[in-house]
C-alpha cells in the first residue's frame, strides 16, 4: 500500500478508536517498546502502559462523538517508516451534556510492524 493510502487508513482506525471509546485498540496503535507522546496539555509519556493510562483517563472525562482528520501530509523517509502531520477537529460531548468542537494539530511517526503500523512518536498540541 502506499505511504498516502496507508496513513489515511492508519488514521480512521485511530479516530474511530475514538469515537468508540476503545482503549484497548486505541493503546495497540502505539508501539510498545518505548513510544515518545506529547499530549496537547504537554504531558510527556515514554512509556507504553503509561501512554495507556493517559488515553484511558482521557477518553473517561468526554464522550468523543466525531474525529475528522484532515490537511493530511506525509513523507515516507524509509519503507517501514512514514511521518504524518495533519489536523483534526475533534466533537466531544461532556458530562453535563456540553458538546464543543476543537481543532487540534498533531504529528505522528508511524513504523512498520508485522501486527501493521504503530506509532513510535507522536505530538498532539491545541493551537492558540
Amino acid at each position: 500500500m502506499d505511504p498516502q493510502r496507508a496513513a489515511a487508513a492508519f488514521l480512521d482506525a485511530w479516530s474511530r478508536a475514538q469515537e468508540q471509546r476503545d482503549v484497548e485498540r486505541l493503546a495497540d496503535l502505539f508501539l510498545r517498546d518505548q513510544p515518545l507522546v506529547t499530549f496537547s496539555d504537554g504531558e510527556r509519556v515514554r512509556d507504553w502502559l503509561d501512554v495507556r493510562v493517559r488515553l484511558e483517563r482521557d477518553l473517561a472525562r468526554a464522550i468523543i462523538e466525531r474525529v475528522e482528520v484532515h490537511d493530511l501530509q506525509i513523507e515516507a523517509p524509509h519503507s517501514d517508516t512514514i511521518v504524518a502531520t495533519f489536523a483534526y477537529d475533534i466533537t466531544v460531548r461532556d458530562l453535563w451534556g456540553t458538546v464543543v468542537t476543537a481543532t487540534r494539530v498533531a504529528s505522528m511517526v508511524l513504523v512498520r510492524t508485522k501486527d501493521g503500523l504503530r506509532v513510535a512518536m507522536a505530538h498532539f498540541s491545541a493551537p492558540r
